[in-house]
């Protein structure tokens, strides 16, 4: 009976030791006053930069809203560029995403227009390629791809993937995305990397980084960060941006934005600038969307002379995200 009394001693003084009026060590003291509310202040403006940024890009269906999901998505653009003169172009951008069933929601069958025609700032946009170039626009190209989802790797989404780009000839590649959203503080940021392997033009890198902050209860700059590297050309293409988007209303906004564009043929230097003012309003719920874009671009291959170009763009997106108004 000993070892009993002894073994029922012992759960008594454990509970009497956990018992609320017990002797605990002391729970850490929270932060005196300024430091407490300084913690809360930034709490505060880190989610609210965090929701002014999902607004944006789901409003203006930029690349993060896009490539964050994995559900299936469609987004189908029209753009009728006018120039001076009396030029025309027209231009086309789709991005397909299906989640192919019985995968967890890993493996998607993908279809999008060239990758280098889809700007991170917004896809379609009137700045690239038509700021970079006097000559009229050639006929998209199409990527047909098979992509997984590996997952989060230390907060990474890493994204393997095997396709085709759809061009004479039909040039094979495979394909890895990395992709990460850092934390909300005064910045929020999103970087990509593509690594392409292609069987005729070889190895292609991408690189976007955009850096969002809040101004204001509503306004949001975000700084776009973009180069490429070709080996088929040997060219390392770069371009920096800085869009200001200002919502007008539920329906209505405004995105004003100025780019420099350069290149390192046969050395690194600037080759355009331009800048836009994008109006952009909802058209049918929150599917249908069109945009006036009045742009001017300077370029070194017409010794810096303004150019003027009006953008009238149409845009339609299907999702779960869009099938209901928000």
């Amino acid at each position: 009976m000993a070892p009993r009394r002894r073994t029922l001693a012992a759960l008594c003084l454990l509970a009497a030791a956990r018992a609320p009026g017990a002797a605990e060590p002391a729970a850490a003291a929270p932060e005196p006053g300024p430091w407490r509310l300084l913690d809360l202040s930034h709490a505060f403006l880190s989610e609210g930069l965090e929701t002014v940024v999902r607004r944006v890009d789901a409003f203006f269906a930029n690349t993060p809203a896009y490539e964050g999901g994995t559900g299936s998505y469609a987004q189908l653009t029209g753009d009728l560029i006018l120039r001076e003169g009396g030029e025309r172009d027209a231009l086309g951008n789709v991005r397909l995403r299906l989640r192919l069933p019985r995968t967890q929601e890993r493996l998607h069958l993908l279809l999008e227009t060239d990758p280098d025609r889809t700007p991170a700032a917004g896809p379609g946009g009137p700045l690239s390629p038509a700021a970079t170039s006097a000559e009229p626009l050639p006929d998209e190209d199409y990527f047909g791809s098979l992509e997984g989802l590996v997952g989060e790797l230390r907060h990474w989404r890493v994204r393997p993937s095997l396709g085709v780009k759809f061009a004479d000839p039909i040039d094979p590649f495979v394909r890895l995305r990395l992709q990460r959203r850092g934390p909300a503080d005064t910045w929020q940021s999103w970087f990509q990397q593509d690594i392409y392997r292609f069987k005729e033009a070889g190895t292609v890198l991408a690189t976007t980084l955009e850096l969002d902050r809040r101004l204001g209860r509503h306004h949001l700059l975000r700084s776009v960060s973009s180069g490429q590297w070709r080996e088929d050309t040997g060219v390392l293409s770069l371009s920096q941006a800085l869009v200001l988007y200002r919502p007008l209303s539920a329906h209505r906004a405004l995105a004003w934005e100025v780019a420099a564009y350069g290149n390192d043929a046969p050395v690194l230097r600037a080759t355009a600038y331009a800048t836009s003012l994008r109006y952009r309003r909802r058209l049918q719920r929150n599917y249908l969307y069109g945009e006036m874009v009045p742009a001017v671009r300077w370029r070194r291959e017409n010794d810096w002379r303004a150019e003027v170009s009006l953008t009238l763009r149409i845009e339609l997106l299907v999702g779960k995200a869009y099938s209901e108004d928000r």
